[in-house]
C-alpha cells in the first residue's frame, strides 16, 4: 500500500465500483486477483490485492491500474488485416 489514506475494498465493494453493465460479480473480482484475466495479447493480467489472513482487500487505485494494464495488453493483441500481396 503506497499511501495511508488509500481505501481498501472488499470484492463486493470493488465489483460495485466498476462502471460497466452488467457489473462483474464479487467472484469475478476474486478470480482476477488469484488467476488474472487473459488479454487478447495472451498475457494474463492480475488485479493487485492485499491479504490479511483469509481476508482479501483491493486498493481503489489497483482497479484503475488493472483496467489500464488490461486495455494496454488488449490493444497489443488486436488482429490487423494483412496487406494484400502486390
Amino acid at each position: 500500500m503506497s499511501d495511508s489514506t488509500t481505501k481498501l475494498l472488499t470484492c463486493e465493494q470493488a465489483a460495485r465500483r466498476i462502471p460497466i453493465s452488467p457489473r462483474p460479480s464479487p467472484n469475478s473480482i476474486w478470480r482476477w486477483t488469484t488467476r488474472g484475466c487473459l488479454a487478447k495479447s495472451g498475457v494474463r493480467v492480475k488485479l493487485r490485492s492485499l491479504r490479511f489472513g483469509r481476508r482479501l482487500r483491493i486498493e481503489e487505485t489497483a482497479l484503475a491500474e488493472f483496467a489500464a494494464e488490461l486495455a494496454r495488453e488488449n490493444s497489443k493483441g488486436i488482429d490487423r488485416p494483412a496487406k494484400a500481396a502486390a
